[in-house]
């Protein structure tokens, strides 16, 4: 009937239209709130935008301010820093003046000192020498002595026995004319022979004690000589030590006297820190790059006494193939230690031996191997005279 199909139909716009229209308001109302909330955020966007500019405006012309201001402060800093070069320039013409003198006054007490220690040594010595030539001298003057009465008593004996000569020949004349006896006559003539030869001997005693004589006053002359030159050295040595020590003096005196600011030697002080930092550092720089090229040098090789220069060929510095007896081990160790191994070649497999033990190999911090040249293939080689030395070898 017509009041069942209203009721169905009021049933379905309940159920079914009704909440289609209620869910259709609310997104009409959810998009007009989108497209408000859209239109706001567009809105505020352009006032971000344009509050970005005016502030990047307003910080743009502080920055060129700021940038006008500090131009001008640098040229005053840099007014000011020429202004202030001058007197700096000055300071450190004057520091390396005083180093200069410093060092000319340490150089000049050092070379005094070392003067003056060598005229006190010299003097010393000249002193030792005084005293060994003065107890040479009165040495010479008590042998003198001796001699001089030794040679008295032979003058004395000299005389004696001339006179005993004379009356010998007295009394062998008075033989001789027939005054003596029998029998004493030959024993007279032997007496004389006697007399003759001793005095013959006196006389050249004398002779020798003459000439030994002279000889001592020839010595006792040069040691007196030598005593008067060494005591004009002594003298000319004191003057010299006197004058190396006032000059010492006065070179402490004049040391004393200098002038030192504190806070100049202070900052002196600092730059040569800083100067001995840069020297070690660049020293210690050159030590490690002459490490690291002592490890890249080539190998030095001893050869066995007697062995011939022409059993070893040389270092190979680039490896490229080995036999294939060598390439299960030899050529994997040197691509797994990353070319460390280090090559020679050699003549045979005797002087490969000779070698290694002879530069003790087996305990060097280089990983070597001793390769015989006909263990090496060796390719193409378009160098002639390389080709023709080869073949000859």
């Amino acid at each position: 009937s017509f009041s069942s199909q209203l009721q169905e139909i009021s049933v379905v716009l309940r159920e079914e239209i009704e909440p289609t229209i209620e869910r259709l308001r609310k997104e009409k109302q959810e998009y007009f709130n989108f497209v408000s909330m859209k239109e706001e955020m567009q809105r505020f966007q352009r006032f971000d935008v344009a509050y970005r500019f005016y502030s990047a405006k307003q910080l743009l012309q502080q920055g060129t301010s700021d940038f006008d201001e500090l131009t001008q402060k640098k040229a005053e800093i840099e007014a000011q820093r020429e202004k202030l070069d001058g007197p700096l320039q000055r300071v450190r013409q004057k520091k390396e003046e005083v180093e200069k003198l410093l060092a000319k006054r340490h150089s000049e007490e050092k070379t005094a000192r070392r003067d003056l220690k060598l005229f006190s040594d010299a003097l010393e010595d000249l002193k030792k020498e005084e005293q060994k030539l003065a107890k040479k001298l009165a040495e010479k003057r008590a042998s003198r002595l001796s001699e001089t009465s030794h040679a008295e008593a032979a003058e004395e004996e000299v005389k004696r026995v001339k006179e005993a000569l004379e009356n010998a020949e007295k009394k062998l004349e008075g033989l001789s004319t027939g005054g003596a006896e029998a029998g004493g006559g030959a024993s007279l003539r032997e007496k004389l022979k006697q007399a003759k030869t001793k005095a013959a001997q006196l006389e050249a005693e004398e002779e020798d004690l003459k000439t030994e004589l002279k000889h001592v006053d020839e010595e006792l002359r040069q040691v007196r000589a030598k005593l008067n030159k060494s005591g004009e050295s002594a003298a000319q040595m004191t003057t010299q030590r006197d004058a190396a020590a006032a000059r010492v003096a006065a070179l402490e005196k004049q040391l004393a006297a200098e002038a030192v600011d504190e806070e100049k030697l202070a900052s002196l002080r600092e730059e040569m820190k800083l100067c001995r930092r840069e020297i070690d550092a660049a020293k210690h720089e050159a030590q490690e790059s002459q490490h690291e090229l002592n490890s890249w040098s080539k190998i030095a090789v001893r050869l066995p006494r007697g062995m011939h220069p022409h059993k070893l060929h040389g270092q190979v510095f680039e490896l490229v193939e080995l036999k294939n007896d060598y390439l299960d081990f030899a050529k994997a160790l040197q691509l797994l230690v990353g070319g460390k191994l280090e090559y020679v070649v050699v003549e045979d497999k005797d002087a490969s031996k000779a070698i290694f033990k002879e530069n003790n190999f087996a305990s060097s911090r280089r990983r070597v191997t001793l390769l015989p040249i006909q263990d090496c293939q060796v390719g193409k080689i378009c160098d002639t005279a390389v080709r023709l030395t080869h073949l000859a070898l």
